[in-house]
């Protein structure tokens, strides 16, 4: 009976080259867990002798069987990781900022973005997982691994979760480790994650977050622009004093308020018996533009009647409008 398939014996000599072979490989294996961040290409080159272009191609591959391999373990794992509830009516509560819906890169970014906002100085290398990502950051001298996941929302994390972050505490070799997710936790994760000190974040906690970062940023441009200062005319001049505006005098009594290394002002006041009479914003759909070509918030006619808010309102609606030059 005659079979499609070459038979190559077990030669000596070709027992000893699979043997080189699958030395090779477990070499460049060790190579790869020892520096994850290891040039592949160059490593299959000099291990293997092989030209660029071949060895370009061995690379993705290797990459793409790799990453394969761990979306298989990833799956296997998320199978035990997330639960229906027990209760049938139990539902999620929806998101206020929709993080269900981002894509697993956008959720990178916004964690990544929550992350440093609240003091987490990121390690540079992230760490890809199954719907989500790992990352190692450090805070008041404690080193910890972030474990960042978009689960479903008719789901909750079980008690499988913290034994994984638990194993990536050692893995990464941390103080401390969080899990972060955008639902909520089972009643036996929360337990289990309390005996053994593991950090929860669900999406009620999230929000605070969020919240919490929200009110530092309002607090910080609060603290930029000084208060209200009797007149209109000591507030704008006021706005020196954090040394992030200057103000220049032009002929009679206009003024020019510049941000600190930008040449085109971003507003134009002038200021008659004490009074602002005309206040003018310099900056349109974002760029610069003529005084006469500018928004008037502040005006007078040919008569001398002002027109515009009051003092207090205007100078609020002048910190808001210079606001967005600090971000």
């Amino acid at each position: 009976m005659s079979s499609n398939i070459n038979y190559v014996p077990n030669t000596p000599k070709n027992i000893h080259k699979v043997d080189v072979m699958h030395n090779l490989k477990l070499g460049i294996i060790q190579k790869i867990i020892e520096n994850p961040n290891i040039n592949l290409v160059e490593l299959i080159q000099d291990e293997l002798d092989l030209p660029f272009d071949k060895a370009e191609v061995l690379a993705e591959r290797i990459e793409k069987q790799h990453l394969q391999t761990i979306n298989n373990i990833e799956q296997k794992r998320l199978q035990i990781v997330i639960e229906k509830p027990a209760n049938p009516k139990h539902q999620n509560p929806k998101s206020l900022y929709a993080l269900e819906s981002l894509s697993n890169k956008e959720f990178e970014t916004f964690t990544k973005w929550l992350l440093q906002e609240l003091a987490y100085n990121i390690c540079p290398e992230n760490f890809p997982a199954l719907m989500g990502v790992d990352y190692v950051a450090t805070k008041d001298g404690f080193k910890t691994v972030i474990l960042a996941r978009k689960y479903p929302v008719n789901c909750v994390v079980t008690e499988a979760a913290v034994l994984m972050a638990q194993e990536a505490k050692q893995n990464y070799k941390c103080d401390e480790v969080i899990i972060l997710v955008t639902v909520e936790f089972s009643e036996r994760a929360k337990l289990m994650a309390k005996k053994w000190g593991v950090e929860l974040w669900d999406a009620k906690r999230l929000e605070g977050k969020i919240l919490e970062v929200k009110q530092q940023s309002e607090l910080e441009v609060q603290y930029v622009f000084p208060q209200y200062r009797g007149t209109l005319v000591d507030s704008l001049f006021s706005l020196v004093e954090f040394k992030k505006f200057l103000i220049e005098q032009r002929g009679g009594k206009k003024y020019d308020l510049f941000f600190l290394g930008v040449k085109f002002p971003l507003l134009t006041f002038q200021v008659e018996n004490n009074v602002v009479v005309k206040l003018v914003y310099r900056v349109r759909y974002n760029e610069p533009v003529g005084e006469n070509e500018g928004e008037a918030l502040i005006s007078c006619d040919k008569s001398g009647s002002r027109y515009g808010p009051a003092d207090v309102e205007a100078y609020l609606q002048v910190t808001e409008y210079l606001e967005q030059f600090l971000v």
